[in-house]
């Protein structure tokens, strides 16, 4: 196949047009690598080639834009990057991403785990399915919930004086805010030990 025209289209893409009726967009620089021209003849296998070139381009760029918002998962970087170019491709840059070590589970599930547990003040349940469905592995995930553990009564007690005691004032009120707290991922174990304590420290017999 022959190149018949390159035209600008917009910044630094252009319309590269062949003469089987094909066209493709591309990077300048994707041009320049390749000295691409009008006349240049290309065989089937370079100009795959240069599709795969292109696609490698358009997918560390938007691998980077996405880190730059925020941490991903190498799971959720990779789900994302899927939706636009070809495994092969996704995996690749995905690989160069975690070199760079601009993609890191650990860190970004210690960032989830402290942002779950101490800001949002979730339960260890919801916590865990949360990071979970952010690509982080049970594994990491159990391991680094573990050391909220110790002190999980006293800030489910916090919680509970902090945001729920209006509620507490009848058995309707307890049963609200029972439901809330298993919403928000404590276990019933624990929400009733707290419950209890509030009950005994707080309301007249």
């Amino acid at each position: 196949m022959k190149i018949t025209s390159i035209q600008k289209y917009k910044g630094n893409t252009f319309a590269v047009e062949l003469d089987e009726g094909k066209s493709v967009y591309l990077n300048g620089d994707i041009i320049f690598e390749y000295r691409l021209g009008e006349g240049v003849e290309l065989s089937d296998e370079l100009f795959e080639e240069i599709l795969f070139a292109s696609d490698l381009r358009r997918a560390r760029e938007r691998a980077l834009y996405l880190l730059e918002v925020r941490d991903h998962s190498l799971k959720e970087l990779y789900a994302k990057l899927r939706r636009n170019y070809p495994d092969e491709v996704c995996r690749k840059i995905c690989a160069e991403m975690k070199k760079a070590g601009l993609v890191d589970d650990r860190r970004y599930a210690e960032r989830l785990a402290e942002e779950f547990v101490k800001i949002k003040r979730w339960g260890k349940y919801r916590a865990a399915f949360e990071m979970q469905r952010r690509g982080i592995k049970k594994e990491l995930v159990e391991e680094l919930l573990e050391p909220y553990e110790e002190d999980s009564i006293e800030r489910l007690k916090e919680l509970v004086e902090s945001k729920y005691a209006r509620y507490l004032v009848d058995q309707k009120g307890f049963l609200k805010v029972k439901n809330a707290l298993a919403r928000q991922g404590y276990a019933y174990g624990d929400i009733n030990e707290v419950l209890a304590w509030y009950k005994d420290f707080n309301l007249e017999d």
